[in-house]
């Protein structure tokens, strides 16, 4: 039969039988709350005790039912996931693994009746001796507290939150340690899933910084260490604040486009979102382009040099026939004149004798050679 101690006096205990009955016990080192084993036996003396304390239980009825009975839950994952039953105390009523990793770590554990700050400074350290924070990645711990004292749940998650960064100070890695109160509703869905409601609430965040919400299978992620449901939410959030995706860790899956366009570097306009060979063959066309451009730029300049070097030729040409005229006046005077007329170089030649007609050589003025008609008449 199995008996709660729910009294110290004197040198003697206070036991709560499963029946209700009240037994009087040497106290032998025992705890309040303590669960003890009693042989089932009738004695009148402790018969006649326990009537006498009747009134006295009646009176401290209150106290006990607060002690026996469950009012906060604290779940603790690492990769082992364990649950804590406690009361109004703050005394552990008992610690339940939720995974077998958990139950592999209680196996050498006595934590009932222990404060649940110390029950869970013995856990996590026995999770650090199990190699859990070993590795070359920092550990993660979350913690999650439900009470119907929605301050007391706060309070109690910084305290245990708290103690466990005291735990692991001195482990081979870093240790991120998160805490959190959840509701009551948060409570059956872990249990629904077979999880604590501290890791369902990890990879719930997980999601939310997923820009790709649907991508992540809640059951596969709950399956996970919560130190790569830690790493991967930060990249996600990482991810967000600068506007693109990454992979979701450990699968095969392509990174998501990102949401915010590039700006092609020389250009006002955006590279269009998620289509990066669009906009490696858009800004390649445009180099083309642009040398096309300045091919037919130099293509012109040519062009215009040529013609610029056959328009002075004739000139040059000119200038050497009217060269050529002078000092013809005694053959044809006219001659200056006529080749005036003809090249608009002129030679002005030929007013009155011969010899005039080496002015014929200005032929820059050529519109004045008409005036050698006029030499003609003068012979």
């Amino acid at each position: 039969m199995k008996a709660v101690i729910v009294e110290l006096k004197n040198g003697y205990a206070a036991a709560l039988t499963d029946d209700g009955c009240i037994k009087k016990l040497q106290n032998k080192d025992y705890a309040i709350g303590q669960v003890i084993e009693m042989k089932a036996h009738k004695s009148k003396k402790i018969a006649v005790w326990a009537a006498s304390a009747a009134a006295a239980v009646l009176l401290c009825s209150t106290t006990v039912w607060a002690y026996v009975s469950p009012y906060t839950y604290v779940s603790l994952d690492v990769n082992p996931s364990i649950e804590f039953s406690v009361n109004r105390f703050g005394r552990v009523l008992s610690a339940k693994a939720v995974n077998g990793d958990g139950a592999e770590i209680l196996q050498t554990l006595k934590l009932k009746n222990k404060s649940i700050e110390d029950a869970v400074r013995a856990t996590v350290k026995q999770i650090e001796q199990a190699g859990y924070f070993s590795g070359e990645e920092p550990g993660g711990v979350v913690v999650a507290t439900s009470s119907p004292d929605q301050n007391a749940a706060d309070n109690l998650a910084d305290e245990i939150k708290d103690a466990v960064i005291e735990t692991t100070q001195d482990a081979e890695n870093d240790v991120e340690v998160e805490s959190t109160s959840v509701g009551y509703e948060r409570v059956q869905q872990a249990k629904e899933l077979g999880v604590t409601p501290g890791k369902l609430n990890l990879v719930e965040k997980l999601k939310a910084a997923s820009q790709n919400p649907d991508s992540i299978d809640i059951n596969e992620w709950l399956k996970k260490p919560v130190k790569d449901i830690m790493k991967a939410t930060k990249e996600y959030r990482k991810s967000q604040k600068n506007g693109d995706d990454v992979p979701v860790p450990g699968s095969s899956e392509p990174a998501t486009p990102g949401s915010s366009g590039v700006v092609t570097p020389g250009s006002s306009e955006p590279a269009v979102p998620g289509n990066g060979d669009a906009n490696v063959n858009r800004e390649q066309n445009k180099e083309k382009n642009k040398d096309a451009y300045n091919k037919e730029q130099n293509r012109e300049k040519n062009d215009s040099s040529k013609v610029s070097s056959i328009s002075n030729k004739p000139t040059q040409a000119v200038s050497s026939d009217s060269s050529r005229t002078r000092g013809n006046g005694n053959n044809d005077e006219a001659a200056g004149g006529a080749a005036g007329n003809d090249d608009n170089t002129g030679g002005s030649g030929g007013s009155g004798n011969g010899n005039s007609g080496n002015a014929g050589g200005n032929g820059n003025a050529g519109n004045a050679g008409g005036s050698g008609n006029a030499g003609g008449k003068g012979r």
